[in-house]
């Protein structure tokens, strides 16, 4: 547009000169002139150079904003990774208590006597310790913490909320050797599960493989403390059955699922350290004795050498299970420290992209001023031209606009017009539509009654409900016949559902005028199809289009026909015949009058009410038959069938004025 306007201003350079030069007096009120318009096309490019600038500074906060997402999970990351470590701990502290727990009621049953009982005092120690360091995590990070992680870490809390009523039951002396072991499996079971579901919160994919791996080291430790007492279980009545030997393999067997779980998970300093617990001299020797346990066979069993020899596994267990620990902490501190870490970076490199975007955003406004400052003078002229074009521009839309209120720019395309400007008089074309015709019901006796501002209210109310519909169905509007109103579609199916849309728009605003005391509009519709003449009509000072031909006076003709069947919408036998869908809507009441032959109308029982359009439709059949018969003047059947019709429903309206019709004939 700019090398257009920049070509049209080189070809008038000439004429713009001496007008210059005759406007421009004195030196000095030229050079004032001049300095005021390098101002303003100054201003106004450096508004155009706003535009870079404001993309420059979007797509630096996009980048900002990537930049906060990644502090933030960096942020998360230590958060759950803290969260993970406590409750690793927490679970080994509880899996410590349980021991302790079980062995001491495992010595009371034995003796018949409650042991001194201080490695259960150390164990709740630890776990007390760790439940605090749990809730000052918590209270810390609540408002921090996304709703899943708070989720997952809430079923922990439950636990612990558990834990010490549960260990009040426990010191009466009033819970049974099982019934500790289950509580305190199943908890730390629970706790432990929500690992995967923190480390899913993640976005680093090593740390949440991590922390995949901590969960099944925890599973491996869980193995190993739960399997001692299976043995023992397997052996307390001195007697090894199949189901026993089974219990047995299967408690060996289990370790070495998780292992290849955690194997396959664990980063390679990890999976070194869990090979070094594997080749220990513990391992080894507690392997031996599992294999030892399994060779014994089904039968009886020495109580007294496997009891002893169930007290070194136990021993070798423990054994095992701090080595295992050992590991799943230092995994813990690793992902900590791995955490920190990914979190600190992540603050410097948003602090450095801080620094380095603002800087890069001086620059651009500084080149941005020096270049509209260079360009501008010489751009005066161009700027006041292109300033014209725009307010021309702005003006013709505006023209546009309002002539689009008062000339039916559909029609003039159907005329093959593409510009008003164009248009001549006595251009005319043919077209097949269907015409879409409403009126007023007595409108002559309703306006007498009214002010003038209440009519034309009365009639673009009517108007405004009608519009929309024919619009929205690609309707034209044609003309405005003050009470009455033309359009024509391409489609009689578009012209007889905007036709159903009004009629079910005049049932709503009736029933809300009635309740405020306004009064009912009552207004007939009616559609026909067939060729249509569109043409301009005039003076070469004043023109307008008109749609005229024989379809125009049917559908008019049409329209008025529902006063006499007392009906709202009728259709004409060519707009019936050319619907593809929803003729069952439609039922044959009768006849137009024609000179080349009658034309048979169609009522819509669709904008009936339920209740009548059930009845309608039952009745169909023995109506669609009176009709056939009184077009074939059989008056007496006719009337028969016409009164089997008003039996059903007396208030058929259309069954009414056929009946009279009838009567009038026999």
């Amino acid at each position: 547009e700019f090398y257009c306007i920049m070509l049209d201003l080189t070809k008038r350079r000439a004429s713009l000169g001496s007008s210059g030069s005759a406007t421009s007096s004195t030196k000095g009120e030229g050079m004032k002139n001049s300095r005021v318009a390098s101002m303003g096309i100054w201003a106004k490019l450096l508004g155009i150079l706003v535009f870079p600038v404001s993309g420059l500074c979007l797509f630096a906060t996009m980048i900002l904003i990537n930049s906060g997402y990644q502090a933030a999970a960096a942020v998360e990351l230590y958060q759950v990774s803290t969260a993970v470590s406590i409750i690793v701990d927490f679970v080994y502290a509880c899996k410590k208590e349980r021991t302790a727990q079980m062995w001491l009621i495992e010595e009371f049953n034995h003796d018949g006597v409650w042991m001194e009982p201080v490695d259960l005092i150390a164990a709740r120690d630890h776990t007390d310790k760790t439940m605090a360091t749990f809730d000052a995590f918590m209270t810390d990070n609540l408002d921090a913490l996304n709703p899943e992680v708070i989720l997952r870490l809430s079923v922990v809390k439950n636990f612990m909320r558990e834990l010490k009523p549960h260990r009040v039951l426990s010191d009466r002396h009033v819970t049974l050797m099982k019934e500790e072991e289950d509580f305190y499996n199943e908890g730390a079971h629970y706790c432990q599960a929500q690992i995967p579901h923190l480390a899913k919160q993640v976005q680093d994919r090593q740390a949440a493989l991590t922390m995949l791996a901590i969960a099944d080291g925890l599973s491996l430790f869980e193995e190993y403390s739960t399997r001692p007492f299976h043995i023992h279980h397997a052996l307390e009545y001195g007697y090894l059955t199949p189901q026993d030997l089974q219990m047995i393999k299967l408690a060996f067997d289990l370790p070495k699922a998780v292992l290849e779980s955690f194997h396959s998970r664990a980063a390679p300093q990890h999976y070194a350290l869990m090979m070094g617990v594997e080749e220990s001299a513990e391992w080894v020797e507690a392997a031996e004795r599992d294999e030892s346990y399994l060779a014994l066979g089904v039968g009886p069993v020495a109580l007294d050498a496997i009891r002893e020899q169930a007290e070194a596994q136990v021993r070798l267990k423990e054994a095992i299970q701090e080595k295992v620990f050992g590991v799943l902490s230092q995994m813990t501190d690793d992902l900590k420290s791995e955490a920190n870490k990914v979190s600190n970076d992540a603050q410097a490199a948003q602090a450095i992209l801080y620094s380095s975007l603002i800087v890069c955003l001086i620059i651009t406004i500084l080149s941005a001023t020096l270049l509209a400052r260079t360009i501008a003078v010489p751009y005066v002229k161009l700027h006041k031209a292109g300033q014209k074009l725009v307010k021309d521009s702005k003006a013709m839309e505006l023209h546009t606009q309002v002539s689009r209120r008062f000339v039916p720019f559909e029609t003039l395309t159907l005329m093959g017009v593409d510009n008003i400007a164009l248009l001549t008089l006595g251009q005319s074309v043919m077209k097949r539509l269907t015409l879409f015709f409403g009126d007023l019901v007595g409108f002559t006796t309703i306006s007498s009654r009214l002010s003038p501002d209440d009519t034309f209210r009365l009639i673009n109310t009517w108007l405004e409900g009608l519009i929309p519909y024919i619009n929205v169905n690609g309707g034209t509007i044609d003309k405005f016949l003050g009470d009455g109103i033309i359009a024509f579609f391409n489609s009689a199916e578009d012209a007889v559902e905007a036709a159903i849309q009004c009629m079910n728009w005049k049932r709503d605003i009736n029933k809300h005028r009635q309740e405020n005391g306004g009064i009912p509009l009552a207004f007939g519709l009616g559609c026909n199809s067939g060729d249509v003449m569109l043409g301009s009509i005039g003076t070469l000072d004043r023109m307008d289009t008109l749609t005229t031909s024989e379809t125009v006076r049917i559908v008019e003709t049409c329209e008025s026909m529902t006063r006499k069947y007392k009906c709202d919408m009728l259709i004409t036998e060519s707009t019936y015949h050319h619907l593809e869908h929803g003729k069952k809507a439609f039922r044959k009441v009768g006849f137009l009058p024609h000179e080349n032959g009658p034309i048979g109308l169609y009522e819509c029982m669709a904008v009936y009410s339920t209740e009548r359009k059930q009845m309608a439709y039952n009745t169909a059949a023995a109506f669609a038959e009176a009709v056939d018969l009184m077009e074939m003047e059989k008056w007496a059947l006719a009337q028969a069938k016409f009164q089997e019709v008003l039996d059903v429903d007396p208030e058929d309206a259309a069954a009414q004025h056929n009946l009279s019709e009838v009567l009038a004939k026999v």
